[in-house]
């Protein structure tokens, strides 16, 4: 096989290597990594992940995380594959959900993808606590996102905990339901 000519390349065959969990993907991450760390970080979160180490790939999801603060050349891709592996690892091991969760608390760079970011929190911070989801949801507020499955998330942390948010949550996902379209406009058989 011949060797990635760019960096683009290089991130592509190494995210192909590291979706397989194959060791491969090694010497391209480390071929990135002095120009492109937090892409490095990334790929490496996903190897590990692929191969079974949760706490290892949460270690390089951190720095990523925490270099995505200062540093907006990421690939958006990149991002995406970032916050995948964070909330499958998070669904899986509380533990290193605590440790997602708090990175995720600070803006990325030039807000970037910060609504992901804001919404991966979320989700992650369901395997953490109520509390943890409603802080998580209360640094949304007032737009929330108007979608089914995050009003219901709301109303739930917010009746845990006994938020001052509750009626307002209440309403908002009694509104959506009422004035929401038909979910299945062709029915089956």
């Amino acid at each position: 096989m011949k060797p990635p000519d760019d960096v683009i390349e290089t991130i592509v065959l190494a995210l192909g290597h590291a979706e397989r969990g194959d060791e491969r993907a090694l010497p391209l991450i480390e071929r990135l990594s002095p120009e492109n760390p937090v892409d490095a970080q990334i790929i490496n979160a996903l190897l590990l992940h692929r191969q079974g180490n949760a706490p290892a790939a949460v270690s390089f999801l951190e720095k990523a995380f925490t270099g995505m603060r200062t540093d907006a050349t990421v690939l958006p891709r990149l991002v995406d594959v970032a916050h995948s592996v964070a909330g499958q690892v998070a669904k899986a091991d509380s533990k290193q959900a605590q440790r997602l969760y708090d990175t995720l608390s600070k803006p990325f760079a030039v807000w970037l993808l910060n609504e992901r970011r804001r919404m991966m929190r979320c989700l992650i911070a369901q395997q953490v606590s109520y509390a943890a989801t409603a802080i998580a949801i209360d640094e949304m507020e007032p737009q929330v996102p108007w979608d089914e499955p995050f009003l219901t998330m709301r109303r739930t942390a917010y009746e845990a905990i006994g938020n001052p948010l509750l009626a307002k949550a209440r309403r908002d996902l009694t509104d959506f339901r009422r004035y929401a379209g038909e979910s299945h406009v062709l029915r089956g058989p």
